[in-house]
């Protein structure tokens, strides 16, 4: 999220807790905190990401509103050298809320607190498994696929066949892999899920295909209009899939033979298969496919 996306995302649920005032001196307040020179993990980025994640799985909490609350102050203070960060955070945002939310959201933070004893209550479990799976994931978007080169993982055997593998951006999920296999046939590449991703661009390089996945935004965002986190579902998409035009800027930075279109969302035949082609070639100039299941293309022919 930019810090606008955020900074409205703050509004929107300070607003429906019920509190009007100081909504914006306490973001500012948070933004502050959280961009301290001495901070690299515990910064909005981690906010935005542990909001993203809750976005995906809001309909299993109890009270998702006190949830994002406490999100955005579970890391508000933060002192390496400190053992009650949690508990001063809960006291800071147990005072800017008050009423009937101020208990709720403290008890929610204090769930966060490393070494915490596990808890049987639903949400408690519920904020502290968004936490720590990001921390165990490290996937936001500037850390779920940095730039590297791709890796072997299967040598050369007598067949004359390698597969290699990179990291793609598919947050907030980690690790999402792309694999490609070397033939003395010739090369595929799959991408897995991804957004646009230069490590793909990489891995992909001279293949003779490249399977892409690819989704149509416009579609979605209709289907999803009425939905109050619909701002927050197209961006983690955008981010984390990639468009049909997009796929063929891809194909064609790498220089692939054949573009195979897959993964197709919406699915079902609800757009066509020459739509789907027309919009990758209209960055693709080589062949584009769009991919079927049980469709088999041949290597060497």
């Amino acid at each position: 999220m930019t810090i606008e996306q955020m900074r409205a995302r703050w509004n929107a649920v300070w607003q429906s807790s019920g509190s009007h005032d100081r909504r914006d001196n306490v973001f500012e307040a948070l933004a502050t905190a959280y961009g301290a020179p001495d901070r690299h993990y515990h910064t909005l980025t981690h906010v935005a990401d542990c909001l993203e994640t809750l976005d995906l799985c809001r309909d299993d909490a109890d009270d998702p509103m006190a949830i994002e609350i406490a999100l955005w102050f579970h890391d508000a203070i933060y002192d390496t050298h400190a053992a009650d960060n949690e508990e001063q955070s809960a006291a800071w945002a147990a005072r800017e809320i008050g009423g009937e939310w101020a208990e709720n959201v403290r008890r929610l933070i204090l769930a966060t607190k490393h070494g915490a004893a596990m808890s049987s209550d639903n949400d408690e479990s519920f904020i502290a498994d968004i936490d720590l799976a990001i921390q165990a994931s490290g996937a936001s978007m500037a850390t779920a696929a940095p730039p590297m080169e791709p890796v072997e993982i299967y040598p050369l055997d007598e067949h004359g066949v390698r597969v290699t593998a990179t990291l793609v951006q598919h947050a907030p999920v980690f690790p999402a892999l792309a694999y490609r296999f070397d033939t003395p046939s010739g090369s595929a590449v799959f991408s897995g899920d991804t957004g646009p991703c230069d490590n793909l661009v990489r891995l992909a390089h001279g293949a003779d295909y490249l399977v892409h996945e690819v989704i149509d935004l416009g579609f979605i965002a209709n289907r999803v209009a009425d939905l109050p986190n619909r701002d927050n579902i197209i961006n983690h998409l955008t981010e984390s899939h990639t468009s049909p035009e997009d796929a063929g800027r891809i194909a064609a930075r790498a220089g692939v033979g054949t573009l195979v279109l897959s993964h197709l969302v919406p699915g079902d035949s609800e757009i066509a298969e020459e739509e789907w082609e027309r919009r990758a070639r209209s960055q693709f100039a080589g062949n584009v496919v769009c991919g079927v299941d049980l469709d088999q293309f041949a290597l060497g022919t």
